[in-house]
């Protein structure tokens, strides 16, 4: 088996102090201040140079950020300038919006470099928090080439995110190809029939959840009690969030070592959130985070993810004859073909149409295209037009 050089974050959790948590806290909301004033600086002063206001500047005019690390204040600078940068960019694809500012009640970072950590025999030490304790089952020794270490904080615990160049085990090539449906009812439908049910641990923990939350209404806001249940109802979402991950991970990487090949569709989950009915349904299922690992490890592991548009009417079209269907509805869940007699199920039927399409993207994109067709492509419109300008 042969052996890949990638780069993979591990995250630990760890236990502060009572004193490294007043640091922390501290930390926390020196960055978001610097942030918050860069954008300040930006907005009133419009343009690529301005926006220009410096940790120097600002800790003469603020002593008290001179009380936390340095080069979580500078990491959260040169994150600024390349938000700055991408956002007066031209050669992006998708344009980005303006920077915007950070609240404090959103996740809590920051991000030290090389400079502001050193790994010991004794553990991880932090620069101005000392020694943390951390819990895993991997030892932070063992861990070689790491570039930074990210700290945040998620409700009540603490998080301590290492990226490193690590070494990985590819998995070897299988020759098989895949394409998937995915669903509500089944999490997905590949094109061999086989249905994967939804997990759907949201709507299992969601009778915990509104008890909680029933309880949580009647508290004093701010009180003992209220804390004790805003706590335990943190608790539960944690709990639905680590099982979701845990289930994505698994099935991603169960794909990408059984398969060379995987067509999925590109669904416009944003717009599909606006549905009040469905969403619910939509955003406990995680398609998005699903097809972002499944990309991610396909790097990893030297195989192919090919996304279908999603305008391509994979349930409509009949997968033996090509005949589209346009009388189907959403509650048509078998649908028999009119031109050739076929039986299809749809969602089976979607992901044999997906997986045809994905193969023809892909021999499209391993067809060498010959020099004298780049030879003989025309020229924009508006690039001739400037060239007769000029000869003119």
């Amino acid at each position: 088996m042969s052996t890949k050089q990638v780069i993979k974050a591990q995250k630990f959790r760890f236990y502060p102090t009572k004193s490294q948590e007043e640091l922390l806290a501290k930390t926390f909301g020196a960055v978001r201040f610097f942030w918050n004033k860069r954008v300040e600086a930006f907005n009133n002063l419009n343009g690529p140079g301005f926006g220009s206001c410096s940790i120097k500047e600002l800790k003469e005019v603020y002593p008290w950020l001179t009380e936390v690390s340095y080069n979580a204040l500078e990491q959260k600078n040169q994150d600024w300038i390349a938000t700055k940068k991408q956002y007066f960019s031209k050669t992006r694809k998708i344009k980005l919006g303006r920077p915007k500012f950070k609240s404090k009640h959103g996740k809590q970072s920051f991000r030290l470099s090389q400079n502001g950590y050193a790994v010991t025999a004794n553990g991880l030490k932090l620069a101005k928090l000392g020694f943390v304790k951390i819990r895993s089952s991997l030892n932070i020794q063992e861990i070689f080439n790491i570039k930074s270490v990210t700290v945040s904080k998620d409700g009540p615990r603490y998080f301590i995110t290492v990226l490193y160049t690590g070494i990985i085990n590819v998995f070897p090539k299988t020759g098989r190809v895949c394409g998937i449906d995915l669903g509500l009812t089944h999490f997905y439908t590949d094109n061999q029939g086989i249905k994967l049910d939804n997990p759907r641990f949201l709507i299992k923990s969601l009778e915990s959840i509104k008890a909680v939350n029933r309880k949580l209404s009647k508290k004093i806001k701010g009180s003992r009690r209220f804390n004790k249940l805003k706590s335990r109802l943190n608790k539960l979402h944690y709990k639905v969030r680590c099982q979701r991950e845990y289930f994505l991970h698994c099935e991603s990487t169960r794909l990408i070592k059984n398969y060379d090949t995987i067509c999925i569709e590109d669904l416009s989950v944003k717009n599909m959130l606006q549905n009040k009915q469905l969403s619910k349904s939509i955003s406990d299922v995680s398609w998005s985070m699903f097809t972002s690992l499944l990309k991610s490890k396909a790097t990893w592991y030297d195989k192919e993810v090919i996304t279908i548009n999603k305008y391509y009417p994979s349930t409509r079209i009949c997968s033996v004859c090509n005949y589209e269907n346009f009388n189907l509805t959403l509650a048509d869940r078998d649908w028999l073909c009119p031109q050739c007699g076929v039986n299809h199920d749809r969602d089976h039927n979607a992901a044999r149409n997906i997986l045809a399409k994905g193969l023809e993207i892909q021999s499209r994109q391993n067809t060498p295209t010959s020099k004298s067709s780049t030879k003989s492509r025309k020229m924009p419109v508006k690039r001739q037009k400037i060239l007769m300008f000029e000869v003119e």
